[in-house]
């Protein structure tokens, strides 16, 4: 669920870079350890 909604953030977004989209990735994967 987490890598849907991960491409859906992403998907919003028209060309994105591949470097944003690993900086999200990886940022969004932060928060959920965090919980």
């Amino acid at each position: 669920m987490d890598r849907l909604f991960h491409q859906a953030v992403v998907g919003q977004i028209p060309h994105t870079p591949v470097w944003y989209q690993q900086c999200i990735y990886k940022w969004i994967n932060k928060l959920l350890d965090d919980k």
